[in-house]
């Protein structure tokens, strides 16, 4: 086994103790992370989140190896939590697409309370990907983005647009 492998083996041992741990003190591990990293991976330091999650520097280092690391966990992390909260709590036997704007932003609301942080960070994540050193960052993030709005369209009722109009266009407007 290369050294490579056994690092990322390592690693993903780490983070699985990681999501082991009492879980306010992981929220706050996450939160801060996030909402350090919500100024651009560049202007994050790994100082500032230990600062604020008040933990020590080797602590997250344990469970992360490198500032990539967290940020690619935080990205995956995000989204899958963005995911799973909106499938599970969605009506997906409504069809009509103001109703589903305004459930989706009920729901965004809940999300947003309970991880205030995520949203700004996944905005963040989008508009600063080139600063993102890992290629499959950027991958992951478009790709789980395209899957969450295609899930998305596929479940509205567009039939009322006029047939000169695009509903992807305009939902994105409306949204």
């Amino acid at each position: 086994m290369c050294e490579e492998s056994i690092s990322k083996t390592a690693n993903s041992n780490n983070i699985a103790k990681f999501m082991l741990m009492d879980s306010g003190r992981r929220s706050r591990i996450i939160n801060a992370a996030m909402s350090e990293f919500r100024h651009g991976y560049k202007k994050a330091t790994t100082d500032d989140i230990v600062k604020r999650a008040g933990i020590s520097k080797g602590l997250l280092f344990h469970y992360f190896g490198t500032k990539e690391r967290l940020y690619a966990f935080l990205v995956n992390y995000a989204i899958d939590v963005i995911n799973s909260e909106y499938i599970s709590m969605m009506n997906f036997e409504q069809s009509d697409l103001l109703e589903v704007l305004w459930q989706m932003a009920l729901l965004k609301r809940d999300i947003s309370l309970r991880y205030p942080s995520l949203y700004d960070f996944l905005k963040s994540a989008h508009v600063h990907m080139s600063e993102i050193p890992n290629e499959e960052v950027h991958g992951l993030i478009v790709q789980k983005r395209e899957y969450a709005l295609d899930e998305f369209y596929k479940r509205c009722d567009i039939s009322l647009f006029a047939e000169d109009i695009d509903p992807k266009k305009a939902i994105d407007l409306i949204w």
